[in-house]
């Protein structure tokens, strides 16, 4: 049975933030420059090398223009005029726990064509400098996790478990505020909110008041991250009932 599956999913973080709409995004490829040290004592006329210089090629990504994607390809042409290194990760998908960590300069950035049947497209190239680094390993689960409301505690269903990544929240009625405090043992917990708000906490710390919404479902996540780890992320669909 193989083990290959597809990379639908995989997302490309500048700065800790994702770059939006990317259709492609290609591969690190790192090459060893093998450097000819043959002399006139190379045994039976062969050519001999030793190991040189490693290189990462440049990586070329692909998407749809968003204009309002001011952290992420707005914020990659910011980098580029700034001609210095920005912070990225390639996070495959969640089967794969593995990540690729690295620094590169924005070396191109091209918005359009613009053709009258069809979408305006984005691309660019980062070119990485030094040692990329490849995560193979998870960051540690949330261990315990307390969610309550403004009026009492919010309801977690099914309770709480390290290794359980997915919830259904109910919250009071009358509630128009909840707040996250998770526990863990190492690395930083970034909890997005479904009203679009990003928080990072240490662990026991609270996230602080997270607007309910006024109606139906909205979703919350909250991933822990440990340098060089893939991060392990929790998903609450939140409900006010």
């Amino acid at each position: 049975m193989t083990n290959a599956g597809h990379g639908f999913g995989t997302t490309l973080e500048l700065a800790g933030n994702a770059i939006a709409e990317l259709t492609s995004i290609g591969g690190v490829s790192i090459d060893l420059e093998a450097v000819d040290v043959t002399s006139h004592q190379s045994a039976s006329a062969y050519r001999e090398y030793i190991g040189g210089l490693l290189n990462v090629s440049s990586i070329p990504i692909e998407g749809n223009f968003y204009a309002g994607d001011a952290t992420g390809q707005v914020a990659l042409k910011t980098l580029m005029d700034s001609r210095v290194t920005g912070a990225f990760v390639i996070t495959l998908p969640a089967a794969f726990a593995t990540t690729w960590t690295f620094n590169a300069l924005a070396t191109n950035v091209t918005i359009g064509s613009f053709p009258v049947d069809g979408k305006i497209p984005f691309s660019g190239s980062l070119q990485p400098t030094g040692k990329p680094v490849l995560g193979i390993t998870a960051s540690v689960n949330i261990t315990a996790l307390g969610i309550t409301d403004n009026v009492g505690a919010a309801t977690l269903l099914p309770a709480f478990a390290a290794a359980t990544y997915e919830y259904v929240v109910t919250t009071a009625a009358a509630a128009v505020t909840y707040h996250i405090t998770p526990t863990f043992a190492a690395g930083i917990c970034t909890v997005v909110d479904g009203n679009g708000g990003t928080q990072t906490v240490l662990t026991t710390a609270d996230t602080g008041e997270i607007a309910v919404s006024d109606a139906g479902f909205h979703t919350t996540t909250a991933t822990v991250k440990e340098t060089g780890k893939v991060g392990t992320v929790y998903t609450f669909h939140i409900q006010n009932t």
